[in-house]
């Protein structure tokens, strides 16, 4: 578990190697947040669940065939496959 200190930074003090040391820690934080979305996404979704996704301005429907780890994979009803990132699938409600 990382331990989180918040400090106030004045980055016009910083020089170069450590304005960019910053970044990379910046660039980490970052990308652990958005692993947080996808998880949270895609512990929403299940191996055979109807969903769609938008795709320029048209919508695409399909069944998830597959969990990945940052990807769902869902066969569409023209045919392709698609790899999709979970936070852009919408699960599709129909009435029996």
């Amino acid at each position: 578990m990382e331990t989180i200190v918040k400090t106030k930074i004045d980055i016009s003090t910083l020089t170069k190697s450590e304005l960019l040391n910053l970044n990379k820690l910046i660039i980490k934080r970052i990308n652990y947040l958005n692993d947080l979305v996808s998880l949270e996404s895609l512990s929403a979704l299940n191996k055979g669940d109807l969903v769609s996704f938008e795709h320029g301005n048209r919508y695409i429907l399909g069944i998830i065939t597959k969990i990945n780890i940052k990807t769902a994979s869902v066969l569409t009803e023209s045919g392709p496959t698609w790899r999709v990132a979970p936070e852009l699938l919408k699960k599709v409600i129909t009435s029996s």
